[in-house]
């Protein structure tokens, strides 16, 4: 088979500065939450959907799927470890045993947590804005596979879909 000759084994890290890593899947997941972004302003922008909707929307989404994907990481992946380690889930640090605090970064995050996050996220949007959540989600949908495609690239990198 073709795929036996194939040895993938990239860096997930792009840089390092001053101990602060920047990494691929980072990268690409923000990447695609802004060009996503992007490209709703010019959705709104043809459909006539006031400009302040559009930063609410960016605002909620962005907390909702960073919040969700976290969340869901932590939960969904490592819940025995993080439920008796709480602070580690929201701060990007760690508690060694040995004592001190270790920067580690927001290491974990789950894209199935990020799209519960955002419906949550869409839900209190629509409630503040009057826009119907259906409407909102059409919108979306229009841009939402770009963002899952970057995800999808971030989580290649990372050599966990090969």
């Amino acid at each position: 088979m073709i795929f036996n000759y194939i040895h993938w084994n990239a860096d997930p890290e792009i840089i390092n500065v001053l101990g602060i890593s920047v990494r691929y899947y980072g990268l690409l997941f923000v990447s695609g939450l802004i060009l996503c972004i992007y490209l709703l302003g010019r959705i709104y922008k043809i459909e006539n959907i006031p400009y302040e909707h559009l930063e609410k929307l960016s605002i909620y989404s962005m907390i909702g799927i960073l919040a969700g994907a976290r969340l869901g990481h932590c939960l969904f992946y490592e819940p025995s470890y993080y439920l008796s380690h709480p602070l580690e889930m929201i701060l990007p640090v760690t508690f060694p045993p040995d004592g001190g605090i270790k920067f580690s970064g927001y290491q974990g995050l789950a894209s199935h947590g990020g799209i519960l996050g955002l419906l949550i996220a869409l839900y209190f949007y629509s409630r503040k804005t009057k826009h119907s959540m259906i409407d909102t989600l059409d919108l979306i949908g229009v841009v939402a596979g770009m963002s899952f495609g970057f995800i999808r690239l971030g989580n290649f990198m990372n050599s966990e879909i090969i």
